[in-house]
């Protein structure tokens, strides 16, 4: 059997660890394939050896974990740029408004 990379690999023998240029670069569908392959795998193992392998399964829900809070920060941004933007009419509209009032008393 060979590893995605092209180098044979024993029966039993774990993949190895993507760098985190390789973890970024796995779409959100390989990221939640690879997470339910190695859930799959723990759920078959005994309890004691469950412990070991769940950080290499968590790795990957991290990383959507991440990516989620990257597009929830996006969204915060824009959200605030548009309140920014809103504050600044509202003040504008005040400003006129105290101003339209201002020469309706005094020229009224």
């Amino acid at each position: 059997m060979t590893d995605r990379y092209g180098r044979l690999q024993r029966q039993g023998e774990a993949e190895p660890y993507e760098s985190v240029e390789q973890l970024r670069s796995l779409t959100e569908q390989q990221l939640v394939e690879k997470y339910d392959s190695w859930m799959a795998h723990i759920n078959k193992l005994p309890l004691g050896d469950k412990r070991a392998l769940t950080s290499r399964a968590q790795t990957y829900m991290d990383e959507l974990h991440r990516r989620e809070m990257v597009r929830q920060g996006d969204r915060m941004e824009k959200l605030t740029r548009s309140l920014n933007r809103l504050t600044w009419f509202i003040a504008g509209a005040t400003v006129v408004g105290v101003i339209l009032t201002a020469l309706a008393l005094i020229f009224g």
